[in-house]
């Protein structure tokens, strides 16, 4: 499942650490500086590609993502950053 908090670094999922947490919820993807509208889609087994439309820090964007989650990790693609992957782990359930 896609949905819940992923961070790059377990202690990130313990609020005031170092890093932070990303939510995926249902049409959200929320960073630390950032709020976007997601429009998510599967693309295969444990695998979605994502529009995303943000606003942050009095800026909007737009960026194409893709995630491959496989058990309790997920590699979160930036499509529109030459393909940069960063390796998540998801958060315990608060």
């Amino acid at each position: 499942m896609l949905y819940g908090r992923w961070a790059a670094e377990p202690n990130w999922c313990e609020p005031g650490g170092a890093g932070s947490a990303i939510l995926f919820a249902e049409g959200r993807f929320e960073g630390r500086e950032n709020v976007c509208e997601m429009e998510a889609s599967q693309s295969g087994e444990g695998e979605w590609t994502a529009d995303l439309r943000c606003e942050g820090e009095g800026m909007t964007s737009r960026e194409r993502i893709a995630m491959a989650v496989d058990g309790n990790t997920m590699t979160l693609t930036y499509r529109d950053r030459d393909g940069v992957s960063v390796a998540l782990v998801r958060c315990p359930r608060d």
